[in-house]
């Protein structure tokens, strides 16, 4: 009875980290961050908006919606190429319309996001060890070992890259200046979910 639960949890938590480590750009609507940046003139009675959504691999930016003397007028937005380890590059900044973004996060800050694709594998691994459990017997104490242990290890890494995600958003945060609006992603949530999920076993 509790094998087959497990299984489910493990399943969920996978799940959910998959869907984490297929994040911005390559699934749009999952981003571990996002800056908002809004400005408007009186005197020319002129309005401009746009973000960018920043993910494990990279970031995408939603494009610049302007409105001037009541005419909209829209620029298309654009991603960056899937890396690991990125920077906010002059594109950012351009979108955002701020001096400079540069070195706001560093390449090796981004590059400890692949712990993403780790906790997914070690979600993975439980999953299929407390597969095995049920297959085999719930007796078997080596399945049950493994099971085990995999997912300790799942929890414990997801927590730590949990609280990685919120070092990324808080030292955005501070070194953004006041003019944009700095906000935590779904996808920060969705990976303390998964490490809940690995931690009910």
């Amino acid at each position: 009875m509790f094998a087959p639960l497990a299984a489910l949890f493990f399943f969920v938590s996978w799940l959910l980290l998959l869907l984490v480590s297929l994040s911005v750009p390559i699934t749009k609507t999952i981003y571990l961050l996002q800056v908002n940046a809004a400005a408007s003139s009186s005197l020319l009675d002129s309005q401009a908006a746009a973000s960018v959504r920043f993910g494990v691999w990279g970031y995408c930016t939603s494009g610049i919606d302007a409105e001037v003397f009541g005419f909209d007028h829209t620029v298309a937005g654009q991603c960056s190429h899937p890396k690991l380890g990125y920077t906010f590059d002059s594109s950012v900044a351009q979108a955002l319309h701020v001096d400079s973004l540069a070195d706001t996060i560093s390449s090796t800050l981004s590059a400890a996001l692949v712990l993403h694709v780790v906790d997914c594998i070690l979600a993975f691994l439980a999953l299929v060890s407390a597969l095995l459990t049920i297959h085999w017997s719930p007796h078997v104490r080596a399945a049950f070992f493994t099971t085990l242990g995999a997912a300790l290890l799942a929890a414990i890494l997801t927590t730590v890259t949990f609280i990685i995600d919120l070092v990324v958003a808080a030292v955005a945060r501070d070194k953004i200046t006041d003019e944009v609006h700095v906000s935590r992603g779904n996808a920060i949530w969705m990976t303390v979910s998964a490490g809940v999920y690995s931690g009910a076993y």
